[in-house]
């Protein structure tokens, strides 16, 4: 069982979550009214824990935007165990995106659970602690065609701003997930050169591009004026990665030889190229896409399935390996 479906699944939250519930039956007959009624009950006193809940397996045609504020600690947008919502996301404003976007503060968390987002991607910014998608689909390609075609092959699924965000992925179809943390005081272009230092020099030609320039070259890695970013974690479990062609990015970073993240995967297949400065841990996946690491000493591959030409961490017992 994954992505967004109608089977049994479970479900938690903390003991003293405060619920509201979506659907043609219940109080809330939209998410962005169940939404609403959460900010003004937190204009009293914030409520630290909140399950919006989706009662039934309709489709919801609106912009959602969730936005953390003080004392709001963590939010689950979830459908009811053994229904399936379809949330459809369209082009709402002609000068801005329209995904699905989380705003997060210092603290913050926020879960996806149960649902089929369709139409545009999820967006994830500020700074919002940890990300949890589970049994969710978020459509490769944002939605397909009769022929099963993706509207826009090119488009994420996941876009992640948040410069310290956890994110994690369990029991899902997703499609690319592209890594641009925000840096506050970024550093100037004018600034010394200060170039990309890996591990040898088997680095990608991507990597060894000497157009880049400093500047860009300093927010691949994370590097604003003072400051430095660790990699931001990203940890996939029993889930589909599908950049919808095996030449995409199923992960990636825009302008970037390789997101500034640490991967870890397991049980999952990826269909697509893999980007990341590490794969912390890579077990019993098919990589059916180039992986490329900028660190080849961090972690490990193990009953696997990689292409040749691969830039990997240590490989243990993978294929093609042991043909």
């Amino acid at each position: 069982d994954m992505g967004g479906g109608e089977y049994e699944r479970p479900l938690s939250q903390p003991a003293e979550a405060r619920f509201y519930r979506v659907g043609r039956q219940e109080e809330f007959k939209s998410i962005n009214a169940a939404l609403n009624q959460w900010r003004q009950d937190s204009l009293e006193a914030p409520v630290a824990h909140t399950v919006i809940e989706i009662a039934d397996s309709g489709v919801y045609v609106e912009p959602i935007a969730i936005v953390f504020k003080p004392g709001q600690r963590s939010l689950q947008l979830r459908a009811a165990n053994r229904k399936r919502p379809v949330i459809r996301l369209l082009d709402w404003q002609t000068d801005q995106p329209d995904a699905l976007s989380i705003t997060g503060n210092a603290s913050s968390r926020c879960t996806l659970d149960g649902l089929l987002v369709t139409g545009r991607g999820v967006h994830v910014d500020g700074d919002l602690a940890e990300l949890t998608i589970r049994h969710t689909t978020l459509v490769p390609g944002w939605s397909l065609g009769h022929d099963c075609s993706p509207q826009r092959a090119t488009g994420a699924s996941l876009e992640i701003e948040s410069p310290r965000v956890c994110v994690e992925i369990a029991h899902s179809i997703v499609g690319s997930i592209q890594v641009d943390p925000y840096l506050a005081r970024p550093i100037e272009a004018q600034e010394p050169d200060n170039r990309l230092d890996y591990d040898d020099e088997t680095t990608p030609d991507k990597i060894e591009d000497e157009t880049l320039r400093p500047a860009q070259e300093a927010r691949c890695r994370g590097i604003g004026r003072g400051m430095r970013l660790d990699p931001i974690r990203i940890c996939i479990a029993d889930t589909i990665l599908d950049a919808t062609d095996p030449a995409q990015e199923a992960l990636g970073a825009p302008g970037c030889p390789v997101a500034h993240a640490v991967v870890n995967i397991v049980r999952s297949t990826v269909f697509g190229r893999l980007q990341a400065h590490a794969v912390e841990l890579g077990e019993n996946s098919l990589f059916m896409g180039i992986m490329s690491v900028a660190r080849r000493q961090t972690g490990c591959l193990r009953f696997c399935y990689v292409p040749s030409g691969s830039r990997t961490p240590r490989r243990y017992r993978c294929q093609p390996d042991l043909v």
